[in-house]
């Protein structure tokens, strides 16, 4: 009862409950839109290494889906709930999803395994051998160059190299143009201004103290929010630099990031 425009703290109370639970139930909701299941989980992990596999955005009736189950309605309605919650995105010219820069982040931050080097793989960082403590800088130069190269070969992308602060060597750039998604010219134009500034970007690169690997998305990435950076810090004969991999965000990142590892541990 309501005296002279007085509400009793009773009510006051039951009133300030009604609120609580309802911005509760509000955070929840808010919560939900952003939360993924255990098999979005799993068909987010499934989609993302089939496109990097291909390049080609991923229907519902990809084999790979067999494996959970259920039907190519219930995948459907599962990457239409991914899609609306920013993990995946729908080429227009196609009815088959893609990975964005966030279910990117979302599959190395949760999802990535640890890749077991071949033999085969190992074989061409290996040579030449190791280099000594007694070399001078030109030959530690032409070993990591030599390094460089072979890790542009192996991974398909570009490679970066800095000496220092100011003195930087790249190789594999021509990888890049022949990726699938820089086919289209809009693509190509934006990598190419990453390349005119790619000075700049190599001193971002070398400032950003990589005291282990990291692998570099979005605003993290010196060559631009569409790039996946690979990238880690060496120190040989009173020499220091970073070594990197970059190319577009679609690539290998779980045999990249073993490929570079090796390298940086083998020096």
């Amino acid at each position: 009862m309501i005296i002279d425009g007085v509400i009793p703290r009773c009510l006051r109370l039951k009133v300030g409950e009604r609120r609580i639970s309802a911005i509760k139930r509000f955070i929840e909701r808010e919560q939900d839109k952003f939360m993924i299941t255990e098999r979005q989980i799993r068909i987010l992990d499934i989609l993302i290494r089939e496109y990097i596999k291909t390049a080609e955005p991923v229907g519902s009736e990809g084999c790979n889906f067999k494996k959970l189950k259920v039907s190519s309605a219930t995948i459907r309605n599962e990457m239409k709930e991914l899609e609306e919650k920013g993990y995946l995105s729908q080429p227009h010219t196609s009815a088959g999803r893609a990975p964005t820069p966030k279910g990117y982040k979302y599959f190395i931050d949760n999802l990535m395994e640890k890749y077991c080097l071949k033999d085969s793989e190992k074989k061409p960082l290996d040579c030449p051998t190791k280099l000594g403590n007694d070399n001078g800088g030109g030959d530690f130069e032409t070993f990591m160059k030599q390094r460089a190269k072979a890790l542009a070969q192996l991974t398909s992308e570009a490679v970066i190299l800095t000496f220092g602060k100011d003195n930087f060597y790249y190789t594999g750039l021509t990888n890049i143009f022949s990726k699938p998604e820089f086919r289209e010219s809009g693509s190509v134009i934006s990598l190419s201004g990453v390349l005119d500034e790619l000075d700049e970007a190599v001193q971002k690169l070398f400032r950003s103290n990589l005291f282990k690997i990291r692998i570099l998305m979005g605003g993290q990435n010196p060559f631009g929010e569409n790039c996946g950076a690979i990238a880690g810090s060496y120190k040989k004969n009173n020499k220091d630099g970073v070594l990197g991999i970059f190319g577009p965000i679609r690539m290998d990142y779980e045999r990249n990031l073993s490929l570079l590892q090796y390298v940086l541990d083998n020096l």
